[in-house]
């Protein structure tokens, strides 16, 4: 791993990042949860009855049984089982989207799964293992045949965005809705009045943010880094093809506040 300026994570933080990564890959809005905000425990059991009971959503075998070896009791990290998922991009509802400000065509785009997925994992438990408490965006790098069905929306760079007064020009269209879906987040996080929301803007105050993608997802998460200064966090970008190669073998983290 290549460290740049400021925090130099840990083994554990580095491996902390890269499981909500590799959750990412799993197809998690077909999964049928019981819960809304499941735990990684739970997303890699679904997972695995899934993959037993025909696989008819093509699960990797590989990465079930990576995140599976990381979630036993000798990994040393099996805490990161209690970590759960937030405000995942299929998750949210279009019509509420609008609501918020969101363009339709821009917010189903957000919840389709085969364009965008971001989530929030938050770790509130013990750090007994190295493990810290922290909330990471998670950006998913592209799947499958993704790169030749949004063709389109990944090579063309007529997106932009705006924040304060400022506009950040030369955007892939889905790069345009990653921003979009993160300053929605952080709205729902800023201005939410439930338990999830509190917790959220305790971490943020606490400076216990990251921002993780592989690929692609890697690219938006320095995106949000640079439009979302004020989030302070530790960004973790890995870049290789093949994700089990890079995101244990080829990891920038990019980080301003002190170590």
């Amino acid at each position: 791993m290549r460290e740049r300026t400021g925090h130099i994570p840990s083994e554990q933080e580095t491996i902390q990042q890269i499981i909500y990564n590799l959750v990412l890959y799993l197809p998690l809005s077909k999964l049928d949860f019981q819960e809304k905000n499941p735990s990684i425990r739970t997303i890699v059991e679904k997972a695995r009855k899934s993959y037993n009971n025909g696989n008819k959503h093509g699960i990797d075998l590989h990465d079930l049984e990576l995140l599976e070896a990381c979630l036993d009791e000798k990994s040393g990290i099996s805490d990161i089982g209690e970590a759960r998922m937030y405000y995942a991009s299929f998750n949210k509802d279009v019509n509420a989207l609008v609501a918020r400000g969101v363009d339709r065509k821009q917010a189903e785009g957000i919840v389709n799964p085969e364009v965008l997925v971001t989530v929030v994992f938050v770790y509130d438990g013990s750090e007994k293992q190295g493990l810290k408490r922290n909330l990471c965006f998670t950006f998913r790098g592209t799947p499958g045949r993704a790169w030749i069905d949004n063709a389109d929306m990944e090579s063309s760079c007529t997106g932009s965005f705006q924040k304060d007064r400022y506009v950040f020009e030369s955007l892939s269209k889905i790069g345009e809705l990653a921003m979009i879906d993160a300053q929605d987040t952080l709205q729902l996080m800023y201005e939410g009045k439930d338990a999830i929301a509190r917790k959220c803007r305790r971490l943020i105050a606490e400076g216990r943010v990251w921002l993780a993608g592989h690929s692609k997802g890697g690219l938006f998460a320095v995106l949000v880094k640079c439009i979302f200064p004020e989030l302070n966090a530790v960004c973790l970008q890995t870049m290789h093809p093949d994700r089990r190669r890079s995101l244990f073998g080829n990891c920038w983290c990019i980080a301003e506040r002190p170590g």
